[in-house]
């Protein structure tokens, strides 16, 4: 049995936020702010460093715990992100996740001009088969689209709300089937055993 799914099962669903917000701090004015004030102005749950750590808390702990208690994480993709350790290493928690549950966890969301937004992908190639959301400056956008995503739109929102932008081939995405892609299981059914 996975370690994640354990650990899933053992944080009781009040616990649970709709999503962790991964981010760089120079984003936080023009992104992070509006986009807190709509998620929470739509009753959706987030984890975010500038509400859920707070003095003498250890980063990592903290960071841990909201990765592991968030259904999904919106991961803020910016020049300053992309500069960043801690958005990478977020980032690739969540993708590390998402590939040994087989779930979708990460919902890019990419902040910039159209040659920075065509920089942060090609800096990012395994991000390249996946529908990513363009940040126009309207918080609700990206509040509609979570809301679809969690499956809380209404009817008439869920055929009118689409992802800003998908990546740029045009070659059917495989569907993802939970599997073991090592022996993790294997491994961790052993040092359980120990």
């Amino acid at each position: 049995m996975l370690v994640g799914s354990l650990l899933s099962d053992m944080i009781s669903v009040k616990d649970m936020k709709d999503v962790f917000i991964c981010h760089a701090s120079e984003d936080e004015a023009e992104v992070v702010r509006p986009l807190t004030r709509a998620l929470g102005a739509a009753s959706l749950s987030y984890w975010c460093d500038h509400n859920d750590i707070i003095w003498g808390d250890k980063l990592p702990e903290k960071i841990n715990e909201g990765l592991r208690t968030s259904h999904y994480v919106m991961v803020l993709l910016s020049r300053a992100s992309m500069s960043k350790n801690w958005p990478r290493f977020e980032l690739n928690a969540a993708l590390s996740i998402e590939a040994s549950s087989g779930e979708v966890r990460v919902l890019p969301l990419v902040i910039g001009s159209k040659a920075e937004i065509a920089a942060i992908l090609a800096e990012l190639p395994i991000l390249n088969d996946k529908v990513y959301m363009t940040w126009c400056g309207d918080a609700q956008q990206v509040v509609e689209e979570l809301k679809r995503r969690l499956g809380r739109a209404s009817p008439a929102q869920q055929d009118n709300i689409r992802p800003t932008a998908v990546p740029g081939f045009d070659i059917p995405v495989p569907v993802i089937r939970r599997r073991s892609f090592t022996d993790r299981e294997k491994d961790l059914e052993t040092i359980s055993k120990r």
